[in-house]
């Protein structure tokens, strides 16, 4: 005979169990609390709002009774506050004062940055160029803020002038020149070689005014003739030129400057904060460049100043010029086409930038020494579509087969109604150049966009030229079955 339990006596003897087991966790989390509680040795603890609202919430749900058993922290009553706290936090909505809202910060700075830049501008006109802006601020509004950042009203704002105002002013006539050394080897060993520097303060431009081993007051004075040159010198147009009280910079020197009207200006000395941009220069030389080359001679030495005066120029992006290129080329900004890299010193300096399309149209000091005669026959033609203007008279260019001058004549006209100005000049280009996409044809004829996509669209209907390649790489050329209305050779 078996003997079973009854299931209500089964779920009694558990639940003790499991009271009996959390009972012994709460000891000892209690336990726990009390030996961390003893560690401050009397400090308050500090609870970030986050934690107290969360001991509230969980405070709230065990109530009372239970909090007084194993609260360690803080007190039951403080507990349940931050509960009532958190409640009343619930039920409160922000309340919008009387009175008009504040100005935002956007249009306190803009009234700011147009008093400090225009400071002949009064509270009236200020509010007018705010109009204009589509903003709509009273004239009191202005002068409060003015008034709260300390500037005063335009006749007395308008009087003085400020450093950085006076510095802009004579920003174009002011240059600056100092050396930076470099150690090369040579054949007698490790050599020093001092690099001068010239820099242009408004344009960031930067050339190398000498390299020397042995600098002396000969040379520097020949330096000096070289930066004043009446048609080359870099100091053309300068009245001022920084220096620091380098023995160098010799009083030969200084006087071949003022006899061109450029005076110099010497620095205090141990002051290289008094030249910072061309101490920047030289400090960004060092770390791309000088640094990170083991210079053989001089003639090593030069190379890597002229390529990196070349990058610093034509490729680097400079901070101080709100992260422009000083000397961008024609393929800055171009987002068509594959992106292509162009290395300096093996990798040393990188320069991505979009490829042109119509890059193959243009010549350039890598293809004009490889050119094939097509390639160079679409270069003539490209460069006579731009010198001769053919919508004032059509002209042909003919090699007779006795010489090789060009010989310039009057074409075969054409009678009225055919095609156009504009289409004459884009058969004349095809007939030379063989074939051209929509951007070559217009930017070798100075034509607008509508008109060059027009007078494309024309030739085609009526059969003069046809189109060929992909989209992105169409270009036209003459159609062979129907002639054009007028002959161009070129051999």
């Amino acid at each position: 005979m078996s003997f079973r339990l009854p299931s209500h006596l089964l779920l009694g003897i558990l639940a003790g169990w499991l009271n009996r087991h959390q009972q012994v966790v709460i000891e000892y989390l209690k336990s726990e609390n009390e030996i961390l509680k003893r560690q401050l040795n009397g400090r308050r603890l500090k609870l970030t709002d986050g934690e107290r609202r969360l001991l509230a919430v969980k405070g709230k749900a065990l109530g009372r009774r239970a909090l007084e058993a194993v609260a360690g922290i803080a007190t039951p009553d403080t507990i349940l506050a931050w509960h009532r706290r958190l409640v009343a936090m619930k039920w409160t909505f922000p309340s919008r004062g009387p009175g008009r809202p504040p100005v935002s910060p956007e249009i306190r700075n803009l009234i700011l940055e147009m008093a400090r830049s225009s400071p002949r501008w009064g509270y009236t006109s200020i509010q007018d160029r705010l109009r204009n802006l589509g903003y709509r601020v009273g004239r009191t509004t202005v002068a409060r803020i003015l008034k709260e950042h300390g500037l005063e009203p335009a006749p007395k704002r308008s009087r003085g002038m400020s450093w950085t105002a006076f510095l802009k002013a004579q920003w174009t006539g002011i240059a600056a020149i100092d050396f930076t050394t470099v150690e090369v080897w040579t054949a007698g060993g490790l050599v020093t070689y001092y690099v001068a520097f010239v820099m242009e303060l408004a344009t960031r431009r930067v050339t190398c005014a000498g390299i020397t081993a042995h600098p002396g007051g000969a040379w520097m004075e020949q330096v000096g003739r070289n930066l004043t040159d009446a048609v080359s010198g870099f100091l053309t147009g300068k009245k001022f030129l920084i220096m620091d009280r380098d023995v160098l910079f010799h009083a030969g020197f200084r006087r071949v400057l003022e006899q061109v009207g450029v005076k110099p200006v010497r620095t205090p000395p141990r002051a290289p904060n008094c030249n910072a941009y061309l101490e920047r220069f030289h400090g960004s030389f060092k770390r791309e460049a000088a640094n990170r080359v083991i210079f053989f001679g001089e003639p090593h030495l030069r190379r890597v100043v002229d390529e990196y005066l070349a990058h610093y120029h034509q490729e680097r992006n400079h901070q101080g010029c709100e992260g422009k290129i000083i000397e961008p080329g024609e393929e800055f900004g171009l987002a068509e086409g594959r992106i292509c890299r162009r290395e300096r010193l093996g990798g040393m300096f990188n320069y991505y930038y979009g490829e042109d399309a119509d890059r193959d149209m243009r010549p350039t000091e890598e293809t004009a020494k490889v050119l094939t005669n097509d390639e160079r026959r679409r270069r003539v033609a490209e460069l006579l579509c731009k010198a001769i203007s053919l919508s004032e008279a059509k002209r042909v260019v003919e090699t007779p087969p006795s010489s090789g001058e060009v010989v310039v004549s009057t074409p075969v006209t054409t009678t009225p109604g055919d095609v156009g100005s504009d289409e004459h000049r884009i058969l004349d280009y095809l007939e030379l150049a063989g074939r051209g996409s929509p951007a070559a044809i217009r930017e070798a004829l100075g034509l607008s966009r509508s008109a060059t996509y027009r007078a494309l669209h024309r030739l085609t209907v009526v059969g003069h030229i046809r189109p060929g390649g992909k989209t992105r790489g169409l270009a036209y050329q003459l159609n062979d079955a129907e002639p054009p209305p007028h002959k161009i050779a070129l051999n």
